[in-house]
């Protein structure tokens, strides 16, 4: 009996199978708040260091991207660094990230108040504060604080949240996405927004170093949180872009449960080995030897052992263990 067959079989044992509770009972929560799992921000942050969900960040100092080419970079500090003439790699990673990145959300400096909370452009100003001020011919000092001519700035009431189920920044416009996912929205040509909502992944920068769940049914949000427990449990190597890329396949498909689909069809090959994991750990750790007497095949897992017992090949009816 291998350990994660025993503690399958063992918190399958407990749960009594899916009319003991399913799958919320299988779940080790702290475990997982210890790992990265945060659950008021449904978001799973793994530690880089980790032995089985630890990844390799680029070389560029501050850059939380994973490398994708020789050198070390991902493709964004590659691109900035070709951009520069190449040069010297190791100045150019030692003096950090160097190019526009889809980084966290900052405010406005004027627009961050509650009921007014805007995202900042480049500028520190939202949109509306940014073209107010250039219209004034103010710096952004003179028009935050005031001048001979103007009074403090007024901040502008918020747009709340953006309408993507996958984010939780702030809406930049009336039509209620933030900047980040404007962008997205109009590059693939402005489908119908309620949808496209629902289904649209995080944007860039949410997803460095990071797993969103916000946005999934919470059933598939649990399911998805025993596959990282059962991966941890069995020490098997599995990267963050690969969650992350089967947790997009899972939003886009609007699954309703990770045993209801077909792996197969994800469409990236690592996304495809993370969800057939999950799936077959959940069938075995929601089994019992009670459900199993009903199948002409048992999966033996669900008592401890390996492989799979058939009364299928015609040597008479079987018999109850």
């Amino acid at each position: 009996m291998t350990a994660v067959h025993a503690i399958i079989a063992g918190t399958a044992a407990r749960s009594g199978g899916v009319g003991g509770g399913g799958v919320a009972t299988l779940v080790d929560l702290g475990k997982l708040v210890a790992s990265g799992w945060d659950p008021a921000a449904s978001v799973w942050t793994p530690d880089p260091s980790d032995p089985v969900f630890g990844f390799r960040c680029c070389a560029v100092r501050d850059c939380r991207y994973q490398p994708d080419n020789a050198e070390g970079l991902c493709a964004g500090c590659k691109s900035a660094w070709m951009a520069r003439g190449a040069g010297d790699l190791a100045e150019y990673c030692a003096a950090g990230v160097q190019h526009h990145q889809w980084c966290a959300e900052r405010l406005c400096l004027v627009c961050n108040t509650p009921g007014h909370e805007r995202p900042a452009t480049g500028s520190g100003l939202c949109i509306a504060c940014a073209s107010l001020c250039s219209w004034r011919g103010q710096s952004v000092d003179a028009y935050v604080d005031g001048d001979d001519v103007h009074g403090p700035a007024v901040p502008h009431p918020s747009f709340g949240a953006c309408a993507v189920s996958s984010c939780d920044r702030r809406a930049q416009k009336r039509v209620g996405l933030c900047g980040p996912h404007s962008l997205r929205w109009a590059r693939d040509h402005k489908p119908p927004l309620a949808h496209w909502c629902v289904t649209a992944p995080p944007a860039k920068g949410d997803r460095a170093g990071h797993v969103v769940l916000r946005g999934l049914p919470p059933a598939v949000i649990t399911e998805v949180l025993f596959g990282l427990q059962a991966a941890a449990v069995e020490g098997r190597k599995t990267p963050p872009v690969s969650i992350g890329l089967g947790v997009e396949w899972l939003r886009r498909t609007q699954a309703t449960s990770v045993l209801d689909i077909d792996p197969a069809e994800a469409s990236c090959y690592t996304a495809r080995l993370f969800l057939a994991f999950t799936a077959d750990r959940l069938r075995v750790a929601l089994s019992s030897p009670e459900l199993e007497y009903d199948h002409d095949v048992w999966d033996l897992r669900v008592w401890g052992h390996e492989g799979r017992l058939s009364f299928t090949g015609g040597l008479g009816p079987r018999r109850r263990m």
